[in-house]
């Protein structure tokens, strides 16, 4: 084994270097263990069915698909999900796990820098650009965000690789580049890194075919499986903008990231750059300062030709690949104009080279005191950063402060409002980033959710509506669930149809289940209902509404099983609690009546509880006493519309049509699209003798369900007294 490059550390130091390189890259972020999923965390990670089973890492290695929970979003990171997958196996959803792998490879891959830095600088000096690297708070996102263990991974993979490579070690290098690829296509960055490396050292003579031809064919034959999966011809035909607005932009973006590798103080996940519209004294500023900065790297890279033990050493080098490590970004548009993460390998580069640029210089004691200082502040940031990813409400937060105009950290900022409880402050902010972004089609789909939780049925509708203008079909399943929810099942059976494309994602198979229920198809219910689990074994709805249709028929030992299941993955789950808690109740031979009793008493303001308990009265035939029950419900919850309705159904039964009417009444009108509330309402105007009113109910819902079965009976018996009527007008002298 001949070592290409020999070692700039004079001082064989290295064995506890490495070590205080290590303890510097874990350290800062331990602090961020308990930080939550992140953005494409959602969908890569806690959707994706496929990393819950171990069996399938085989299947990562030659299906892209199997990346995301979603259609469409395929990427080629095999290596990356089976780490993916190992974290579940070992510890669910608990994002502790998850975190200290993305901690581990940034270690490592600062340990390969330091190595492989001790090839263009002195000992002391690798270990300082070691060090500066571990603590850089622009890396704060790499390693906090868990989508971006990608980006770990594969700089890893091509530090270490370009190490093993200039020390002799052709096949261990050839391993850890074919390991980069597998992680994510910037490992392919290895082979221009490496030739420039070998240009800059000028050591091609020492370095010929016979040790290119590995690597190039590895590259090759990467290059082949991801274009016979489809994910190279897929990921080259996305149409995201205009080549020159891209790169007019990106040179608004490489400014940036210079500025925010130099002043790491406003660092954002999103810092709201727009594409550039042309080419303006904005962009030929900062472009002239870029491509100075690429001619003095190119000038550097010669005298490093010339001087290979001089002061220059590793200069050119190091600029080079700064921007090496940012073109494939560069010239091809991606949907995110600027990500933090994107600079990991860059800023080795960078690094390499100002370290290289002082090194010949000996550091006083001075100059370390301010060296210590540094990190020392660096530390101090990246512990404050790591805190703002806390939660998605800490992070969009923080990132509306950066971009307050940007219609991604808008929308996803509502979002984060929206499930924390904040209403008012998620409206407006959905309002916003729609007017930046009319045509995001979750951002509609998510204020649609907002809508309904507003009582705003109509609009509601419509938004889900707008959300369809868009290729994501998410929203398809949603507003099936709406109209679920309002008792428009045709509607709800043509949207479920149409998501059917989509066949990976548990909810589609919640709402089938679901319809097949509100159809009486009980066996298809649960047939969907198990499928659901199967993709997403912690669905806690899904085995609820399983344990209900069990214990419907008897098997009340599956039924406990099933709730035991719902609550094991959802804790918080109201209707899992309750049901449970009535199935032990009846199991210690309380009677279903005193059980209700109990748990209203336990729970006062859980409205399905005085549902449930109503109801069991009226199984009983004791109407008065399930009116009783309802009216006490109502004085605290007079606005809500499952107990209008209930109230409606028991006034009915007891014949007391004109306080049955007010009952439904009230209930269409907070839930004005529900066709079986209105049905309800038709059938008590009918009865109370007020056909008229009847009908025009029966009209409003097969206006919005024309094959409603209900409705079109209803209107059959409408018609009849007015054909008597008609009859007995012509029969009359």
């Amino acid at each position: 084994m001949m070592c290409l490059v020999p070692s700039m550390d004079r001082h064989n130091g290295a064995h506890w270097r490495w070590l205080l390189v290590l303890v510097a890259a874990s350290f800062p972020y331990l602090n961020g263990l308990d930080n939550s999923f992140h953005d494409d965390d959602e969908h890569a990670i806690v959707r994706n069915h496929h990393l819950r089973n171990l069996a399938n890492i085989p299947t990562f290695f030659v299906d892209s698909s199997t990346f995301s929970a979603e259609p469409g979003k395929g990427m080629y990171r095999p290596l990356v999900q089976t780490t993916l997958a190992a974290n579940y196996a070992l510890g669910q959803y608990s994002p502790s796990g998850y975190h200290l792998v993305n901690i581990g490879f940034h270690a490592l891959a600062c340990v390969g820098l330091f190595f492989l830095a001790r090839l263009f600088v002195p000992g002391p000096t690798a270990l300082a650009v070691g060090l500066l690297f571990a603590v850089h708070p622009i890396h704060t996102q790499a390693v906090n965000y868990i989508s971006s263990r990608s980006e770990l991974m594969a700089a890893c993979g091509v530090v270490w690789a370009l190490w093993a490579a200039l020390s002799g070690r052709n096949r261990l290098g050839l391993a850890l580049f074919a390991l980069a690829l597998l992680s994510k296509s910037i490992g392919f960055q290895f082979i221009p890194l490496l030739l420039l490396v070998v240009v800059g050292k000028g050591i091609e003579s020492r370095f010929g075919w016979r040790r290119w031809a590995p690597f190039l064919g590895v590259g090759a034959l990467y290059l082949i499986v991801i274009s016979v999966d489809g994910f190279l011809p897929s990921s080259l035909a996305q149409d995201v903008r205009p080549f020159g607005t891209q790169l007019a932009t990106q040179v608004k973006v490489i400014t940036l990231y210079l500025k925010l590798m130099t002043m790491p103080v406003s660092l954002s996940i999103e810092h709201g750059i727009v594409p550039a519209s042309g080419v303006a004294l904005a962009i030929m500023l900062p472009l002239l300062f870029l491509l100075s900065l690429v001619g003095w790297s190119v000038v550097a890279l010669r005298r490093d030709r010339a001087s290979f033990d001089g002061a220059g050493d590793g200069v050119g080098i190091g600029g080079v690949w700064f921007f090496l490590a940012l073109a494939v970004t560069t010239l091809v548009p991606l949907t995110v104009l600027a990500s933090e993460q994107r600079l990991y390998l860059a800023v080795m580069g960078a690094l390499i080279a100002m370290s290289a640029l002082v090194s010949h210089r000996p550091l006083r004691r001075g100059g370390r005191v301010v060296f210590t200082v540094a990190l020392c502040v660096m530390v101090v940031i990246v512990s404050s950063r790591n805190r703002l990813w806390e939660s998605e409400l800490s992070l969009w937060s923080d990132a509306e402060t950066k971009a307050p105009s940007s219609s991604r950290v808008l929308a996803n900022l509502a979002l984060a409002l929206h499930q924390q409880g904040d209403r008012a402050r998620a409206g407006d902010a959905y309002r916003r980033a729609l007017q930046h972004t009319p045509h995001a089609a979750r951002t509609w789909s998510n204020y649609a959710s907002w809508l309904e939780e507003e009582g705003e049925w109509g609009q509601a509708e419509q938004a889900y509506l707008r959300a369809g203008t868009s290729e994501w079909g998410g929203w398809r399943i949603q507003l099936a669930r709406f109209y679920l929810q309002n008792g428009l099942l045709t509607n709800a059976a043509s949207q479920l149809d149409s998501a059917q494309w989509n066949a990976e994602d548990p909810d589609l198979h919640l709402y089938r289940g679901r319809w097949h229920q509100l159809m009486g198809q009980n066996q298809a219910a649960q047939a969907a209902y198990e499928q659901a689990l199967h993709l997403h074994p912690q669905h806690a709805e899904a085995a609820n509404n399983l344990a209900l249709l069990s214990m419907e028929r008897g098997d009340i030992a599956a039924g406990r099983r099933w709730l035991v299941q719902a609550l094991e993955a959802d804790s918080t789950l109201a209707e899992a609690k309750m049901n449970l808690a009535f199935l032990r109740l009846k199991e210690q031979g309380t009677d279903a009546l005193d059980a209700y009793a109990q748990l209203a008493d336990q729970d006062p303001s859980r409205i399905s509880i005085h549902v449930a308990w109503a109801a069991e009265y009226a199984r009983r035939q004791r109407w008065g006493d399930a009116v009783e029950v309802l009216r006490r419900a109502l004085r605290a919850n007079p606005s809500d519309a499952d107990l209008l309705a209930a109230s409606g159904d028991a006034y009915r039964a007891l014949q007391q049509w004109p306080m049955a009417v007010v009952a439904y009444q009230r209930a269409c009108d907070l839930r004005p699209l529900d066709v079986s509330l209105r049905n309800q309402l038709s059938a008590a105007l009918g009865a109370a003798g007020r056909p008229d009113d009847a009908r025009s109910q029966v009209e409003l819902v097969l206006q919005q369900d024309p094959e409603n079965a209900v409705a079109r009976r209803n209107l059959e018996r409408l018609k009849r007294p007015f054909e008597r009527r008609d009859s007995a007008r012509e029969q009359s002298p």
